[in-house]
């Protein structure tokens, strides 16, 4: 394998890497959004209860 071969081959690894972490970064900001979404629409729909479980 040349050297131009081993360096795509690299750069093709890394990305790939990059782009599957990025993957599960993203997918985990997305599930704490859902869950403080959640939170935001119970404290909405009840204020009182809300903040008792804040104190």
């Amino acid at each position: 394998m040349g050297t131009l071969a081993m360096i795509r081959d690299l750069i093709t690894n890394t990305e790939k890497r990059w782009d599957d972490k990025l993957t599960k970064v993203d997918t985990q900001i997305e599930n704490l959004e859902k869950k403080i979404d959640k939170k935001i629409t119970k404290a909405l729909e009840n204020p009182l209860a809300a903040m008792s479980k804040t104190k």
